[in-house]
Protein backbone atom coordinates (compact mmCIF):
# COMPACT_ATOMS: atom_id res chain seq x y z
CA UNK A 1 0.00 0.00 0.00
CA UNK A 2 1.65 3.66 -0.81
CA UNK A 3 0.22 6.88 -0.27
CA UNK A 4 0.99 9.93 -2.02
CA UNK A 5 2.19 13.31 -0.53
CA UNK A 6 2.54 16.41 -2.24
CA UNK A 7 5.56 18.48 -0.40
CA UNK A 8 8.25 21.19 -0.58
CA UNK A 9 11.76 20.08 -0.48
CA UNK A 10 15.24 21.79 -1.08
CA UNK A 11 15.83 21.55 -4.59
CA UNK A 12 19.03 19.81 -4.00
CA UNK A 13 20.14 16.94 -6.34
CA UNK A 14 19.33 13.23 -6.13
CA UNK A 15 22.70 11.66 -6.85
CA UNK A 16 25.14 13.29 -4.60
CA UNK A 17 24.95 14.64 -1.57
CA UNK A 18 22.79 17.90 0.04
CA UNK A 19 24.79 21.75 -1.24
CA UNK A 20 24.84 24.06 0.42
CA UNK A 21 23.26 27.45 -0.62
CA UNK A 22 25.17 30.26 -2.72
CA UNK A 23 25.86 33.05 -0.31
CA UNK A 24 23.22 35.29 0.92
CA UNK A 25 20.61 33.12 -1.11
CA UNK A 26 17.57 31.25 0.45
CA UNK A 27 17.12 27.78 -0.70
CA UNK A 28 14.63 27.24 -3.47
CA UNK A 29 11.37 25.49 -2.83
CA UNK A 30 10.49 23.56 -5.47
CA UNK A 31 6.97 21.07 -5.68
CA UNK A 32 8.70 17.59 -7.07
CA UNK A 33 5.67 15.57 -6.89
CA UNK A 34 5.97 15.08 -10.66
CA UNK A 35 9.24 16.38 -10.81
CA UNK A 36 11.84 14.14 -13.72
CA UNK A 37 14.54 12.29 -11.54
CA UNK A 38 16.30 10.56 -14.61
CA UNK A 39 15.72 9.34 -18.56
CA UNK A 40 16.54 5.58 -18.97
CA UNK A 41 17.14 5.66 -23.02
CA UNK A 42 13.78 7.02 -24.15
CA UNK A 43 11.78 6.74 -20.94
CA UNK A 44 11.57 9.40 -17.72
CA UNK A 45 10.96 8.29 -13.99
CA UNK A 46 9.42 10.98 -11.93
CA UNK A 47 10.01 11.69 -8.21
CA UNK A 48 6.18 10.25 -7.82
CA UNK A 49 7.57 7.16 -9.12
CA UNK A 50 10.21 6.72 -6.61
CA UNK A 51 8.40 7.79 -3.98
CA UNK A 52 5.44 5.13 -4.56
CA UNK A 53 8.17 2.70 -4.73
CA UNK A 54 9.56 3.63 -1.21
CA UNK A 55 8.18 2.01 2.28
CA UNK A 56 4.64 3.98 2.77
CA UNK A 57 5.93 3.79 6.80
CA UNK A 58 8.73 5.47 6.05
CA UNK A 59 6.98 8.13 3.75
CA UNK A 60 4.38 8.32 6.29
CA UNK A 61 7.13 9.36 9.33
CA UNK A 62 8.65 11.79 7.06
CA UNK A 63 5.75 13.82 6.20
CA UNK A 64 4.58 13.64 10.15
CA UNK A 65 8.20 15.84 10.49
CA UNK A 66 7.50 17.50 8.22
CA UNK A 67 3.82 18.90 8.98
CA UNK A 68 5.23 19.33 13.14
CA UNK A 69 8.21 20.85 11.66
CA UNK A 70 5.49 23.84 9.80
CA UNK A 71 3.30 23.90 12.46
CA UNK A 72 5.62 24.90 15.02
CA UNK A 73 6.83 27.88 12.26
CA UNK A 74 10.23 25.63 11.89
CA UNK A 75 10.33 24.51 8.77
CA UNK A 76 13.90 26.03 8.05
CA UNK A 77 16.90 25.71 5.54
CA UNK A 78 18.10 23.40 8.17
CA UNK A 79 15.18 21.08 8.78
CA UNK A 80 14.09 20.88 5.08
CA UNK A 81 18.19 19.66 4.94
CA UNK A 82 17.43 17.13 7.68
CA UNK A 83 14.23 15.85 5.73
CA UNK A 84 16.48 15.58 2.93
CA UNK A 85 18.67 13.39 4.75
CA UNK A 86 16.51 11.18 6.07
CA UNK A 87 14.29 10.67 2.38
CA UNK A 88 17.89 10.32 0.19
CA UNK A 89 18.60 6.89 1.37
CA UNK A 90 15.81 5.17 0.61
CA UNK A 91 15.06 7.26 -2.59
CA UNK A 92 18.29 6.36 -3.92
CA UNK A 93 17.55 2.73 -3.20
CA UNK A 94 14.33 2.73 -5.18
CA UNK A 95 15.87 5.10 -7.97
CA UNK A 96 18.01 2.22 -8.50
CA UNK A 97 15.45 -0.52 -8.47
CA UNK A 98 13.20 1.52 -10.91
CA UNK A 99 16.52 2.31 -13.25
CA UNK A 100 16.97 -1.69 -13.31
CA UNK A 101 13.50 -2.67 -13.66
CA UNK A 102 12.94 0.01 -16.36
CA UNK A 103 16.34 -1.63 -18.32
CA UNK A 104 14.28 -5.23 -17.74
CA UNK A 105 11.08 -4.17 -19.50
CA UNK A 106 12.58 -2.66 -22.49
CA UNK A 107 14.88 -5.89 -23.17
CA UNK A 108 11.87 -7.73 -22.21
CA UNK A 109 9.77 -5.72 -25.35
CA UNK A 110 12.93 -6.01 -27.52
CA UNK A 111 12.61 -9.99 -26.76
CA UNK A 112 9.13 -10.00 -26.98
CA UNK A 113 8.41 -11.78 -24.00
CA UNK A 114 5.01 -12.68 -22.92
CA UNK A 115 3.12 -13.34 -19.88
CA UNK A 116 0.76 -15.98 -18.96
CA UNK A 117 -2.77 -14.89 -19.45
CA UNK A 118 -4.49 -17.10 -16.52
CA UNK A 119 -1.69 -16.10 -13.88
CA UNK A 120 -1.83 -12.92 -15.14
CA UNK A 121 -6.12 -12.49 -14.41
CA UNK A 122 -5.21 -14.71 -11.25
CA UNK A 123 -2.97 -12.35 -9.67
CA UNK A 124 -4.29 -9.16 -11.60
CA UNK A 125 -7.98 -10.28 -8.92
CA UNK A 126 -5.53 -11.15 -6.03
CA UNK A 127 -4.29 -7.49 -6.28
CA UNK A 128 -7.49 -5.81 -6.61
CA UNK A 129 -8.83 -7.56 -3.77
CA UNK A 130 -6.18 -6.51 -1.75
CA UNK A 131 -5.76 -2.87 -2.50
CA UNK A 132 -9.36 -2.67 -1.73
CA UNK A 133 -8.82 -4.31 1.59
CA UNK A 134 -6.83 -1.04 2.32
CA UNK A 135 -9.12 1.34 0.81
CA UNK A 136 -6.58 2.91 -2.15
CA UNK A 137 -8.18 1.62 -4.76
CA UNK A 138 -9.18 4.24 -7.41
CA UNK A 139 -6.73 6.52 -5.73
CA UNK A 140 -3.88 8.04 -7.55
CA UNK A 141 -1.54 4.98 -7.93
CA UNK A 142 -3.77 2.63 -7.71
CA UNK A 143 -6.27 3.07 -10.87
CA UNK A 144 -7.55 0.12 -12.22
CA UNK A 145 -5.22 0.60 -15.34
CA UNK A 146 -2.54 1.69 -13.13
CA UNK A 147 -2.64 -1.64 -11.22
CA UNK A 148 -3.16 -3.32 -14.78
CA UNK A 149 -0.06 -2.06 -15.69
CA UNK A 150 1.49 -2.40 -12.63
CA UNK A 151 0.79 -6.12 -12.26
CA UNK A 152 1.49 -7.30 -16.23
CA UNK A 153 5.08 -5.18 -15.60
CA UNK A 154 5.98 -7.26 -12.43
CA UNK A 155 5.17 -10.05 -14.38
CA UNK A 156 6.89 -9.56 -17.58
CA UNK A 157 10.49 -8.16 -15.04
CA UNK A 158 10.13 -12.00 -13.37
CA UNK A 159 9.67 -13.56 -16.87
CA UNK A 160 13.14 -11.10 -17.86
CA UNK A 161 14.47 -12.67 -15.05
CA UNK A 162 14.30 -16.03 -15.67
CA UNK A 163 16.13 -15.94 -18.95
CA UNK A 164 19.10 -14.72 -17.14
CA UNK A 165 19.91 -18.13 -15.50
CA UNK A 166 19.68 -21.40 -17.48
CA UNK A 167 19.54 -24.75 -16.56
CA UNK A 168 23.40 -25.22 -16.72
CA UNK A 169 23.86 -22.24 -13.84
CA UNK A 170 22.17 -24.10 -10.98
CA UNK A 171 24.04 -25.79 -8.76
CA UNK A 172 24.23 -29.58 -8.70
CA UNK A 173 24.45 -32.14 -5.49
CA UNK A 174 28.72 -32.28 -5.89
CA UNK A 175 28.45 -28.34 -4.99
CA UNK A 176 25.96 -28.37 -2.61
CA UNK A 177 27.77 -30.52 -0.50
CA UNK A 178 30.80 -28.71 -0.99
CA UNK A 179 29.38 -25.48 -0.11
CA UNK A 180 27.87 -27.57 3.06
CA UNK A 181 31.38 -28.92 3.96
CA UNK A 182 32.77 -25.39 3.40
CA UNK A 183 30.33 -23.69 5.62
CA UNK A 184 29.64 -26.40 8.29
CA UNK A 185 30.00 -24.02 11.01
CA UNK A 186 26.56 -22.39 9.68
CA UNK A 187 24.65 -25.41 10.29
CA UNK A 188 25.99 -26.39 13.83
CA UNK A 189 22.68 -27.47 15.71
CA UNK A 190 22.69 -27.32 19.89
CA UNK A 191 22.20 -30.36 21.84
CA UNK A 192 18.57 -31.70 21.39
CA UNK A 193 16.54 -33.97 22.31
CA UNK A 194 13.56 -36.51 20.74
CA UNK A 195 10.63 -36.22 23.88
CA UNK A 196 7.66 -37.55 23.81
CA UNK A 197 4.66 -35.71 26.04
CA UNK A 198 1.15 -36.57 27.67
CA UNK A 199 -1.35 -33.81 28.31
CA UNK A 200 -4.19 -34.43 30.84
CA UNK A 201 -6.44 -31.13 30.78
CA UNK A 202 -7.55 -29.31 33.92
CA UNK A 203 -10.82 -29.80 32.92
CA UNK A 204 -13.03 -33.11 32.83
CA UNK A 205 -12.06 -36.37 33.43
CA UNK A 206 -14.49 -37.60 35.98
CA UNK A 207 -14.29 -37.45 39.70
CA UNK A 208 -10.43 -38.01 39.56
CA UNK A 209 -8.77 -34.57 39.37
CA UNK A 210 -6.35 -33.86 36.67
CA UNK A 211 -3.25 -34.17 38.67
CA UNK A 212 -4.54 -37.59 39.72
CA UNK A 213 -4.93 -38.69 36.00
CA UNK A 214 -1.75 -37.59 34.96
CA UNK A 215 -0.07 -39.44 37.87
CA UNK A 216 -1.67 -42.73 37.63
CA UNK A 217 -0.61 -42.77 34.06
CA UNK A 218 2.97 -41.95 35.21
CA UNK A 219 2.45 -45.35 36.91
CA UNK A 220 1.73 -47.22 34.19
CA UNK A 221 4.43 -46.49 32.32
CA UNK A 222 6.83 -46.97 35.24
CA UNK A 223 5.49 -49.35 37.40
CA UNK A 224 3.43 -51.28 34.93
CA UNK A 225 5.67 -50.89 31.87
CA UNK A 226 3.15 -49.88 29.06
CA UNK A 227 4.33 -48.51 26.11
CA UNK A 228 4.96 -44.56 26.41
CA UNK A 229 3.83 -43.86 22.91
CA UNK A 230 1.07 -46.12 22.76
CA UNK A 231 -0.44 -44.34 26.26
CA UNK A 232 0.07 -40.92 24.56
CA UNK A 233 -2.11 -42.03 21.38
CA UNK A 234 -4.48 -43.40 23.95
CA UNK A 235 -4.63 -41.25 26.60
CA UNK A 236 -3.55 -38.00 26.09
CA UNK A 237 -5.79 -34.92 25.99
CA UNK A 238 -3.91 -33.02 22.97
CA UNK A 239 -5.30 -33.64 19.95
CA UNK A 240 -2.03 -32.42 18.05
CA UNK A 241 1.08 -34.65 19.65
CA UNK A 242 -1.44 -37.57 20.19
CA UNK A 243 -2.03 -37.85 16.58
CA UNK A 244 1.98 -38.43 16.44
CA UNK A 245 1.95 -40.86 19.87
CA UNK A 246 2.80 -37.59 21.96
CA UNK A 247 5.87 -36.99 19.54
CA UNK A 248 6.76 -33.17 19.99
CA UNK A 249 8.09 -32.31 16.81
CA UNK A 250 10.55 -28.68 16.08
CA UNK A 251 9.03 -25.35 13.63
CA UNK A 252 9.95 -27.88 10.51
CA UNK A 253 8.50 -30.58 11.72
CA UNK A 254 12.12 -32.45 12.82
CA UNK A 255 11.90 -35.17 15.45
CA UNK A 256 13.88 -33.60 17.50
CA UNK A 257 13.71 -30.23 19.53
CA UNK A 258 15.90 -28.32 21.76
CA UNK A 259 13.95 -28.23 25.49
CA UNK A 260 16.20 -24.74 26.35
CA UNK A 261 13.56 -22.88 23.83
CA UNK A 262 10.72 -23.98 26.30
CA UNK A 263 10.93 -22.37 29.99
CA UNK A 264 8.83 -24.80 30.96
CA UNK A 265 10.29 -28.05 29.64
CA UNK A 266 13.99 -26.95 30.23
CA UNK A 267 14.52 -27.76 34.01
CA UNK A 268 12.38 -31.02 33.51
CA UNK A 269 14.81 -32.48 30.85
CA UNK A 270 17.98 -31.35 32.49
CA UNK A 271 17.20 -33.57 35.23
CA UNK A 272 16.20 -36.81 32.48
CA UNK A 273 18.90 -39.48 32.09
CA UNK A 274 19.11 -42.35 29.66
CA UNK A 275 19.08 -45.07 31.53
CA UNK A 276 16.22 -47.11 32.64
CA UNK A 277 12.40 -46.62 31.76
CA UNK A 278 11.89 -44.58 35.34
CA UNK A 279 15.12 -42.21 34.79
CA UNK A 280 13.65 -41.25 31.29
CA UNK A 281 10.09 -40.00 32.45
CA UNK A 282 9.45 -36.92 33.90
CA UNK A 283 8.01 -36.32 37.11
CA UNK A 284 3.83 -35.17 36.77
CA UNK A 285 4.31 -31.08 35.86
CA UNK A 286 2.12 -28.16 35.42
CA UNK A 287 1.81 -27.17 31.74
CA UNK A 288 -0.29 -25.18 29.89
CA UNK A 289 -3.22 -25.20 32.20
CA UNK A 290 -2.97 -28.66 32.72
CA UNK A 291 -0.60 -31.43 33.41
CA UNK A 292 2.16 -33.03 31.77
CA UNK A 293 4.62 -35.95 31.81
CA UNK A 294 7.65 -36.39 29.34
CA UNK A 295 9.47 -39.58 28.03
CA UNK A 296 13.06 -38.79 27.02
CA UNK A 297 13.70 -41.13 23.96
CA UNK A 298 17.75 -39.94 23.02
CA UNK A 299 19.62 -37.01 23.78
CA UNK A 300 21.45 -35.90 20.25
CA UNK A 301 24.78 -33.90 21.03
CA UNK A 302 25.68 -30.57 19.78
CA UNK A 303 27.35 -30.70 16.07
CA UNK A 304 26.29 -30.42 12.66
CA UNK A 305 23.50 -30.43 11.34
CA UNK A 306 22.66 -33.72 8.82
CA UNK A 307 22.56 -33.09 5.07
CA UNK A 308 19.11 -34.03 5.14
CA UNK A 309 16.94 -33.81 2.05
CA UNK A 310 15.53 -30.53 3.56
CA UNK A 311 18.90 -28.92 4.41
CA UNK A 312 20.15 -29.70 0.97
CA UNK A 313 17.18 -28.04 -0.48
CA UNK A 314 17.75 -25.06 2.04
CA UNK A 315 21.67 -25.18 0.72
CA UNK A 316 20.37 -25.48 -2.89
CA UNK A 317 18.36 -22.28 -2.31
CA UNK A 318 20.87 -20.17 -1.10
CA UNK A 319 23.30 -20.96 -3.73
CA UNK A 320 20.49 -20.59 -6.71
CA UNK A 321 19.29 -17.06 -4.87
CA UNK A 322 23.39 -16.36 -5.37
CA UNK A 323 23.50 -17.31 -9.13
CA UNK A 324 20.62 -15.28 -9.54
CA UNK A 325 21.93 -12.32 -7.83
CA UNK A 326 25.31 -12.66 -9.62
CA UNK A 327 23.66 -13.59 -13.23
CA UNK A 328 21.30 -10.42 -12.97
CA UNK A 329 24.58 -7.95 -11.43
CA UNK A 330 26.25 -8.52 -14.74
CA UNK A 331 23.13 -8.15 -17.14
CA UNK A 332 22.40 -4.94 -15.10
CA UNK A 333 26.29 -3.69 -15.59
CA UNK A 334 26.37 -4.60 -19.01
CA UNK A 335 22.81 -3.06 -20.03
CA UNK A 336 23.75 -0.04 -18.08
CA UNK A 337 27.40 0.35 -20.15
CA UNK A 338 25.16 0.15 -23.54
CA UNK A 339 22.57 2.32 -22.46
CA UNK A 340 21.77 6.07 -22.18
CA UNK A 341 21.23 6.80 -18.01
CA UNK A 342 20.66 10.46 -17.88
CA UNK A 343 19.73 12.45 -14.57
CA UNK A 344 17.22 14.88 -14.51
CA UNK A 345 18.60 18.42 -14.36
CA UNK A 346 17.71 20.77 -16.93
CA UNK A 347 20.97 19.88 -19.17
CA UNK A 348 21.04 16.11 -18.09
CA UNK A 349 24.16 14.40 -17.94
CA UNK A 350 24.63 10.69 -17.58
CA UNK A 351 24.68 9.10 -14.11
CA UNK A 352 27.61 7.04 -13.24
CA UNK A 353 27.54 3.26 -13.25
CA UNK A 354 28.97 3.45 -9.35
CA UNK A 355 25.73 4.50 -8.51
CA UNK A 356 24.34 1.94 -9.12
CA UNK A 357 26.64 -0.29 -7.38
CA UNK A 358 27.31 1.74 -4.01
CA UNK A 359 28.78 -1.39 -1.77
CA UNK A 360 30.79 -3.01 -4.73
CA UNK A 361 34.54 -1.39 -5.53
CA UNK A 362 34.86 -3.24 -8.33
CA UNK A 363 32.93 -1.84 -10.19
CA UNK A 364 34.29 1.38 -11.95
CA UNK A 365 33.30 3.89 -14.29
CA UNK A 366 34.28 3.09 -18.19
CA UNK A 367 34.48 5.61 -20.60
CA UNK A 368 30.72 6.35 -22.02
CA UNK A 369 30.13 6.02 -25.94
CA UNK A 370 29.21 8.43 -28.01
CA UNK A 371 25.86 9.81 -27.31
CA UNK A 372 25.23 9.43 -30.98
CA UNK A 373 25.46 5.58 -31.02
CA UNK A 374 23.38 5.16 -28.42
CA UNK A 375 19.74 3.67 -28.58
CA UNK A 376 17.34 6.13 -28.96
CA UNK A 377 18.00 9.64 -26.74
CA UNK A 378 15.67 10.92 -24.59
CA UNK A 379 12.51 12.75 -25.88
CA UNK A 380 11.46 16.34 -24.99
CA UNK A 381 9.63 16.27 -21.95
CA UNK A 382 7.00 18.70 -20.35
CA UNK A 383 6.93 18.82 -16.55
CA UNK A 384 5.49 21.17 -14.45
CA UNK A 385 6.15 24.47 -17.25
CA UNK A 386 9.69 23.53 -17.57
CA UNK A 387 11.45 21.61 -20.69
CA UNK A 388 13.61 18.40 -20.12
CA UNK A 389 16.16 18.89 -22.95
CA UNK A 390 16.44 15.09 -25.08
CA UNK A 391 20.72 16.03 -25.21
CA UNK A 392 22.82 16.48 -22.19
Amino acid sequence: MTMRFTRWILLLPVLAGPLPAPAGEQPQLLELWNETVCYVNNERIAKRDVEQAIDPMIMARLEDYRRRMMAAGNWTAETQRQYHDLLMPDFRRELRNLVRQKLMLQEAKEKKLEIDKVNYQKRLDKRIQDLRQYGVLGKPGFTLPEVREFVREQMLIQEFQSTLVTALDLPNKPQVQKYYHDHQSQYMRPPMVKLRIIKVNAEGGGSETPYSRASELRKDVVDYGINFADLAREKSDDPETRARSGLMVGPEGEPYIDPEQNRVLAPIVRKLGVGSVAERTSKVFEMDNGWAIVFLEERRPAGPAELDSALYDKIRETLIQEVVKRKEKEWFLAALKRSLVLDGSPNPKPIPVTFFFPDDPTVTDDPKPDLKTAREEPKTTQDKGRTAPAKP
